[in-house]
């Protein structure tokens, strides 16, 4: 008797925490209004291939690009150090 009393308890007490787990957590709008469940539902529905992954749409268009070598890169970047450490040093002055 006293272990189908343990087991009967065990069984009250189980059932009541996943009932209080349900409405306080699951079906409050807290829990549906939450950024992870968002996640969680946008997954599921990719997953379950509800909804399409989105993907952008691509140009067929020409492009130029300028390539430079490292060296006139590098001269770019001294004089930019040199012209701000000029205006820190002016800055000073004043």
């Amino acid at each position: 008797m006293p272990r189908l009393l343990r087991y009967g308890s065990f069984s009250v007490v189980a059932s009541v925490l996943g009932a209080s787990y349900y409405y306080y957590a699951v079906a409050s709008p807290l829990y549906t209004e939450a950024e992870w469940h968002r996640v969680s539902q946008r997954t599921a529905a990719l997953i379950d291939r509800r909804i399409d992954i989105p993907v952008p749409e691509s140009t067929t268009e020409r492009r130029e690009y300028v390539v430079r070598s490292s060296k006139e890169t590098m001269k770019d970047i001294w004089n930019e150090q040199i012209r701000s450490i000029v205006d820190w040093i002016y800055s000073w002055s004043h």
